[in-house]
C-alpha cells in the first residue's frame, strides 16, 4: 500500500513528488529538478541537432536534375516504307475478283532494298522468280519489291510511292499467271524490259 506524505518545501523550490521508499533527498529538490532539465535540454539539443544536420546533408548533396522524358526516335524509314508497301499490296489484293485474290494470296510478296543486279542504266523495282511465259507458275514465285529504289525513283520523277509500288507488284503479279513484257502492256501496266533487251 502507497503511503504519501506531505513535505514542506522553501518558497520558489519545485517540488518532486515521489514515493516514500525512493532514496531521493528531498531538501536536494532544485538539483534533481535541475538535472532532468538539463537532460531534457541535452535531449533537445541532439534532436534539433540531428535535424540541423540531415538538412544540411540534404543541402550539400548534389541536386538531382530532372532528365527530360526520352525523345522518341523517328520511325526507321526502312520499317516505314515496308509499312506502307504492306498496306498497298493487301488494298490491291482486295479490289481483286475472288479467284484471283486467293491465288495472288498464294504468291509471298518480299521487300528488298535493291535488287542484287541491275542493267545499266535501268532501275528494277520488281521482280518476279520462276517465270513461264504464257502459264501460271507452280513455284509461287516470290515476288520481290525493291522499295529504296522505287522510293528514289518517285522522288526523281516526282511520283506517288504508293502508286508506283501498286503499279509494280501488279506486273510482277502478271508474270505470275505467265503474262510476259507484251501481255503486261496489254494489260495497261508498264513493260519492266530493260532498254537494251
Amino acid at each position: 500500500m502507497c503511503r504519501t506524505q506531505r513535505i514542506e518545501y522553501p518558497v520558489g523550490v519545485d517540488p518532486v513528488i515521489t514515493s516514500p521508499d525512493s532514496s531521493f533527498d528531498f531538501s536536494h529538490g532544485p538539483s534533481i529538478f535541475q538535472f532532468i532539465m538539463a537532460v531534457l535540454t541535452c535531449i533537445m539539443g541532439i534532436s534539433v541537432g540531428w535535424q540541423a544536420l540531415a538538412k544540411g546533408a540534404r543541402k550539400s548533396l548534389p541536386k538531382e536534375e530532372k532528365q527530360p522524358p526520352p525523345i522518341p526516335a523517328p520511325p526507321d524509314d526502312w520499317d516505314e516504307l515496308c509499312s506502307r508497301a504492306n498496306r498497298v499490296v493487301e488494298e490491291t489484293i482486295s479490289q481483286f475478283p475472288s479467284d484471283i485474290a486467293a491465288e495472288a494470296r498464294e504468291v509471298p510478296c518480299l521487300f528488298r532494298k535493291r535488287a542484287e543486279k541491275e542493267s545499266q542504266g535501268y532501275r528494277t523495282l520488281g521482280c518476279y522468280h520462276n517465270f513461264i511465259p504464257g502459264h501460271k507458275s507452280d513455284y509461287k514465285g516470290p515476288i520481290f519489291l525493291y522499295l529504296e529504289t522505287i522510293k528514289e525513283v518517285c522522288e526523281e520523277k516526282n511520283e506517288d510511292f504508293e502508286t508506283v509500288v501498286k503499279t509494280t507488284y501488279l506486273h510482277e503479279l502478271g508474270h505470275h499467271f505467265g503474262w510476259d513484257e507484251v501481255d503486261l502492256v496489254r494489260h495497261g501496266l508498264p513493260s519492266g524490259r530493260p532498254p537494251d533487251e
